[in-house]
């Protein structure tokens, strides 16, 4: 299902948004597990981190369109910062650095309604 195919069904009330994450974050767990690619998440929001927290996943749980992507899951390549979560830049040495602030591109993706899951 594509991302606006996605939000249209979140946006009427056929799919939850928070039963996504949840289904997402499953997906990262078993591929993990795994072995498989899925390793490339190298951090995400465990899974009781589905409640409110500052990129608005907590509005979209509540319920109330946030924006065109309202409630679609994305992952965050580890070269934008963003300030709730480690932006390591691909080196070791920035492990567990978050940044203060959002990088433009982030900020965007929060307006437009993306829960960011890692």
């Amino acid at each position: 299902m594509s991302d606006s195919a996605l939000a249209r069904e979140i946006a009427a009330g056929q799919l939850s948004p928070v039963e996504r994450v949840s289904a997402v974050i499953s997906r990262i767990e078993t591929l993990g597990d795994a072995g498989a690619p899925a390793q490339c998440v190298r951090w995400f929001y465990p899974r009781e981190g589905v409640g409110p927290r500052p990129n608005g996943r907590g509005r979209v749980a509540r319920g109330g369109a946030v924006g065109p992507l309202h409630g679609v899951p994305v992952t965050i390549k580890g070269v934008a910062d963003t300030a709730d979560m480690p932006t390591q830049n691909g080196s070791f040495i920035l492990e567990g650095d978050v940044p203060a602030t959002d990088t433009p591109l982030i900020t965007r993706l929060r307006v437009t309604g993306t829960i960011a899951l890692g």
